[in-house]
């Protein structure tokens, strides 16, 4: 996905959950649009942490004999609450997810290029890829996983 074709925050929520202390949120979004229904996941932290915040979800992904594992990056807003938005492919309802929370940029970079570029490429508002140059902008193991699979997502420069 270019940063030409986020789309925008919509859809229908059809399920929600928090992490055991409440510092983060998760929505489930059934998005319309095509033969089948695409799902989004919009995280929300509700507490001060250190920017850019990184959030681990896990799930079956259809086709897939491992589950799927997508960072998602997450900055302050200039307004409300620092949210980002990203798409599961592959997702089934009705099969359990799981985070693993904030996580650190050490741990996220332990999941390997694949996982960073699928990251990068379920991301679906500006504010998510955003969160994704900012990551790349760190000086971590996983800035530099990152800028190569931003490179080949086309979000940066």
């Amino acid at each position: 996905m270019t940063a030409n074709t986020v789309m925008a925050a919509s859809g229908e929520r059809i399920a929600a959950a928090q992490s055991p202390d409440g510092s983060v949120e998760f929505s489930l979004y059934r998005e319309a649009g095509g033969p089948e229904p695409d799902y989004a996941l919009e995280v929300v932290l509700r507490s001060a942490t250190t920017f850019p915040a990184l959030v681990q979800v896990r799930y079956p992904a259809e086709g897939q004999v491992r589950p799927a594992d997508l960072i998602i990056p997450v900055i302050a807003a200039p307004l409300g609450l620092p949210t980002s938005r990203i798409t599961l492919p592959g997702f089934v309802p009705g099969l359990a997810w799981e985070s693993a929370g904030l996580i650190t940029p050490d741990a996220a970079a332990t999941l390997g290029q694949c996982a960073i570029e699928a990251s990068i490429a379920a991301a679906s508002t500006r504010a998510t890829l955003d969160a994704w140059k900012r990551v790349c902008a760190g000086g971590d193991a996983l800035a530099a996983v990152a800028a190569l699979a931003a490179l080949a997502e086309g979000i940066q420069e």
